[in-house]
């Protein structure tokens, strides 16, 4: 029997609401880095008391719903269908993420233009073949995608510029 082990570590993000994405990788390596890396030095990015009190339960939860929606994945549409389509709905979670993570910064802190773009081409490409493929849900999720990513790597390049005034 293959077993898999799910991929916690790439949760790992910048706020807790950040936190509820999971993917599996096809090696079924755990990145558990990125997670200690998020409870250990982004304790400045908590706005009040409350948020900084909650980080761990919070992070915790949304580790559990995500593996919990990533079995289910897995369970409804087998292995190689469970990782596309959550891959996708999880693309778009970060693209959301990148763009709350800028605006709640107010900065570019941690963020550069060459992570942007490189994340904006690369949920293109395999759009492009969901497309080829007639893969409507890859197509609708991954057009959503590319224009988050655009408007992500334009906002960005906007603060910095105003940054370097």
């Amino acid at each position: 029997m293959n077993h898999r082990r799910i991929d916690l570590g790439r949760c790992g993000s910048a706020t807790p609401s950040e936190f509820l994405f999971l993917q599996t990788s096809s090696q079924g390596e755990c990145y558990s880095s990125f997670v200690v890396t998020h409870f250990k030095y982004n304790k400045n990015d908590y706005a009040t008391e409350l948020e900084k009190k909650c980080q761990v339960s919070f992070g915790t939860l949304a580790l559990v719903i995500c593996v919990g929606l990533q079995v289910l994945f897995i369970v409804e549409f087998g292995d190689h269908k469970a990782e596309i389509y959550s891959a996708y709905l999880q693309n778009i979670a970060m693209s959301i993420a990148y763009l709350y993570l800028l605006n709640r910064r107010r900065s570019s802190k941690g963020q550069t233009r060459l992570i942007a773009i490189c994340k904006w081409i690369g949920t293109l490409t395999p759009t492009l073949i969901g497309v080829i493929e007639r893969n409507r849900f890859i197509a609708a999720t991954g057009i959503i995608c590319f224009v988050l990513d655009g408007l992500y790597f334009f906002c960005l390049s906007y603060v910095q510029k105003n940054e370097q005034k």
